[in-house]
């Protein structure tokens, strides 16, 4: 016998019915599976299938280092997933972060939490280009592990010269174009 793994997700909600409508299928390789949603009293439950680990957990961890091919492969498969929730959903997903990109065990890539962006419905093209911009963050992240930012406006790493000029390029390029355009960077 086998059972399917699942992550459950709780949230506060005031529930409309404007809100509930929003909630709909998304199939995509490069996000999170969200399976039910659950709404009890003030409470809403997002079921979503089960990944192994986040971004932030193997980069917290001291055995883990991402070479500059890992965070160009990372980065793409976010890319393709906020394409698609950007031109195919129309929203932005607004919370990206490493603590919401999953791997799975078979080298899976995904963007989490996908249920509480279609609830909030958020489409402006500045919170799109957040999005954009915070996988230009993630890649400063990944690619030094305790690095800063010399300015918060602009993506730069602390110690360019130890990132190829494709990695400083892309991550310049982040603040300023789609994830559309940033694909074929």
């Amino acid at each position: 016998m086998s059972f399917l793994v699942v992550f459950i997700k709780k949230r506060s909600f005031q529930s409309s019915e404007e809100q509930l409508q929003c909630l709909k299928a998304v199939s995509h390789a490069n996000i999170t599976h969200l399976r039910k949603v659950f709404i009890s009293g003030e409470s809403i439950y997002f079921v979503y299938e089960a990944m192994c680990t986040s971004l932030a957990q193997l980069h917290g961890s001291p055995h883990t280092r991402f070479n500059e091919a890992d965070i160009a492969t990372v980065c793409k498969k976010v890319l393709h997933g906020l394409s698609y929730i950007h031109e195919h959903l129309r929203i932005s997903h607004g919370f990206l972060n490493c603590d919401n990109v999953l791997l799975g065990d078979n080298g899976k890539i995904q963007i989490a939490n996908i249920g509480e962006s279609l609830l909030n419905t958020i489409a402006d093209l500045a919170s799109k280009q957040r999005d954009v911009r915070s996988v230009g963050l993630i890649a400063v992240k990944l690619k030094k592990r305790h690095t800063g930012l010399d300015d918060s406006n602009t993506l730069m790493l602390q110690e360019p010269r130890n990132a190829s000029a494709e990695v400083r390029g892309f991550i310049q390029q982040s603040s300023v174009i789609s994830s559309h355009e940033l694909l074929q960077v």
